[in-house]
């Protein structure tokens, strides 16, 4: 017998029988097995019966579902692969009932236990939670006086630090600093910083802190990938894509070690979400094609409009009593013409909105895009926690 009869696409594909099946097909939405070809692409849905069949035929191997639930993978729409898969390995964890009286044992803890460790060479990095009330760098200072410690809060929109950290970034700690558009420094009485930055007063931080090897960042993306997939989760899109990323997997593909579908969102003027500086601040935007790969599409870009609507922070821009969005929260005055440049490009814009005024603002140019050029990308708002109807 030749090799070529011990192999073929038919003989080599997989048939799964006894299946509760969720096809997505409205003329057929239930099935009970399928068959799927070395690719990996479903080439046949059906009964069981006739799958077996096709099996028999084939001289495929069989595997039995045992009634178990099929569906097809499922799509994220909002993703921070780096920062989940950080979180999930070498990040330290205070936790979401952190308070200042237990801060520093839950740092020490999280420290002793985390996977990797030393990832940001000298530098603590963490969670903790959504923050926490009465923040003071002096907290930290105490018990690490020479080690730079940043822990992240409010959903990754402020940051708590101690003196070293902020030093190490550059702040002018004791005289303070001004507050840019979007951003708060929490102060002391006397002025100075104490420790707590909100929004786009992190970008310098962030910018600050070492990067991980890069051998680490493919740890933590296919850590990220297998939780992913744990829930299901097939492909997604990456809402904070930076060169370190897209680097990291770029050796994944070549390697034949990335199992995800990956749409990349590369950030316009953002640091303290990717602590990458990028000049001029579409650079990475408009070069990531080079990334482009079987699994990973980058014709994407991710922009912030405003701050968040968490109680510690309310950066988002509302509307006045007449739906006049707060333009002093407004992070992209030039929208309609961002959006134009990109869609022009072919690429989709993702912006996050997280006020009925950054929202409003968002759909405006949106429209009025589609009104100018009715063909191109869909794009799309991210969070759509208030909406004007």
């Amino acid at each position: 017998m030749s090799s070529k009869e011990y192999t073929s696409p038919a003989r080599d594909s997989v048939a799964y029988i006894n299946g509760k099946v969720y096809t997505v097909d409205k003329a057929q939405p239930w099935a009970e097995a399928f068959i799927v070809t070395p690719e990996g692409r479903f080439s046949t849905v059906g009964n069981t019966s006739e799958i077996m069949a096709k099996a028999k035929e084939a001289s495929m191997v069989l595997y039995d579902l045992r009634g178990n639930l099929v569906m097809p993978g499922i799509h994220d729409a909002h993703v921070h692969t780096v920062i989940s898969g950080s979180g999930l390995m070498n990040w330290v964890q205070a936790g979401r009932d952190v308070t200042k009286d237990n801060l520093i044992e839950r740092i020490k803890k999280s420290t002793c236990s985390c996977v990797y460790s030393h990832v940001y060479e000298d530098w603590i990095v963490g969670g903790a939670g959504f923050g926490f009330n009465n923040f003071d760098r002096a907290l930290l200072d105490k018990e690490y006086p020479d080690t730079p410690v940043v822990l992240v809060g409010g959903g990754c929109h402020s940051w708590y630090t101690n003196t070293a950290a902020l030093e190490r970034a550059g702040y002018n700690v004791e005289r303070g600093e001004v507050d840019p558009c979007g951003g708060k420094h929490e102060l002391r009485q006397d002025g100075s910083l104490n420790g707590a930055l909100k929004d786009q007063a992190g970008n310098r931080l962030m910018a600050a802190v070492p990067k991980p090897p890069q051998a680490h960042v493919k740890r933590v993306v296919k850590r990220a990938i297998r939780e992913m997939h744990r829930h299901g989760v097939t492909s997604c899109q990456d809402a904070s894509s930076t060169e370190m990323f897209l680097a990291a997997l770029s050796e994944l593909e070549a390697e034949r070690n990335l199992k995800m579908h990956f749409s990349t969102h590369c950030l316009y003027k953002n640091e303290w979400l990717t602590g990458e500086v990028q000049s001029p601040a579409d650079k990475l935007i408009m070069s990531a094609d080079r990334y482009r790969s079987e699994h990973v599409n980058t014709r994407f870009v991710k922009m912030m409009m405003d701050g968040a609507c968490a109680p510690d922070l309310m950066s988002h821009s509302d509307v006045d009593e007449h739906g006049n969005p707060d333009k002093s929260k407004l992070l992209l005055p030039d929208t309609a013409e961002l959006v134009d440049k990109f869609d022009a490009k072919g690429i989709t814009c993702k912006i996050h909105c997280m006020g009925y005024g950054g929202a409003k603002t968002a759909l405006n140019a949106y429209q009025s895009l589609r009104e100018k050029r009715p063909d191109g990308p869909r794009h799309e708002i991210a969070h759509c926690t208030r909406v004007l109807p």
